[in-house]
């Protein structure tokens, strides 16, 4: 049975949690985009590039930026039960990150329509 990949567009802020590791031999950049719902909720997505991207890419982003980043989305819940005894449970919410857009740092009013990491910023 095929699985249904869900393509979505996040904007929000970089988190301060930026890395870089090597998992099996592959490069993986790990990084957390917060974005604020229309209720004013909080969602935070775990994004991960992998292979030649990773690194270059590191290098350009930084923690509590805003970026709008496109993945494949794959949200999972998991089921525990808390200090108190009660059932609860956490939602995650992973992208395989496809493309990021970044804000324009050579000008002081950031107007939101900056370079594209593909433009020529890193080499995708």
């Amino acid at each position: 049975m095929s699985k249904n990949l869900q393509i979505v567009t996040i904007h929000g802020n970089l988190t301060k949690n930026i890395e870089v590791v090597d998992v099996n031999g592959h490069r993986k950049l790990g990084f957390t985009v917060c974005a604020t719902q229309r209720d004013e909720s909080t969602i935070y997505y775990d994004c991960s590039v992998f292979g030649n991207r990773a690194d270059p890419l590191a290098k350009l982003l930084r923690g509590g930026k805003a970026s709008t980043v496109v993945g494949v989305l794959d949200i999972k819940t998991s089921n525990y039960t808390d200090k108190e005894g009660n059932a609860a449970s956490r939602t995650y919410y992973n992208l395989d990150v496809v493309d990021v857009t970044l804000p324009d740092t050579r000008d002081e009013q950031n107007t939101g329509n900056g370079p594209r990491a593909d433009d020529g910023a890193a080499p995708f």
